[in-house]
């Protein structure tokens, strides 16, 4: 429910990136909402409430596919039949990008994601092996993995 209002409180911000979560949850509850409005013959609130959340659902869309590294621009290849919406659809639930991309920080895990800009910054090329090197060493040097193991 967190995300859901977390989607309600950036309603009008189109710049950074939002989790799954929030997108699909604010999906879900605000249609729940709309066929509850349909099915209780209630057109005017169904348009009244389609209305107010449009912009928030634009805004989150957009902010998702910023998490995929993708332009927001891409929303607009719905309006190709069928083929618009299956690609949209596919960027919708793709993965995050690990860490900072060009439009801001994981919003999943922001440590996670300020370590690897950090580690982008001093140069090193592959900062996910080098976080896995680092997580392996640790295990050995708690002696979860043998030194045999460990190379």
């Amino acid at each position: 429910m967190d995300s859901y209002f977390k989607a309600w409180s950036n309603f009008a911000k189109f710049s950074g990136r939002a989790s799954r979560s929030e997108f699909w949850s604010f999906c879900l509850i605000n249609n729940i909402i709309l066929f509850l409005t349909i099915a209780t013959k209630m057109e005017t609130l169904f348009v009244l409430f389609g209305l107010i959340t449009t912009i928030p659902f634009l805004s989150v869309g957009v902010r998702r596919l910023h998490d995929g590294n993708h332009s927001g621009w891409l929303l607009l290849i719905q309006v190709i039949p069928i083929i618009g919406l299956i690609i949209l659809f596919v960027a919708l639930i793709g993965g995050s990008d690990i860490g900072e991309n060009r439009f801001g920080p994981n919003p999943n895990n922001a440590a996670f994601g300020e370590k690897v800009a950090n580690l982008n910054r001093s140069g090193v090329k592959d900062p996910d092996r080098y976080l896995k090197l680092e997580k392996l060493s640790r295990l050995k040097e708690q002696g979860v993995i043998t030194e045999v193991e460990f190379d």
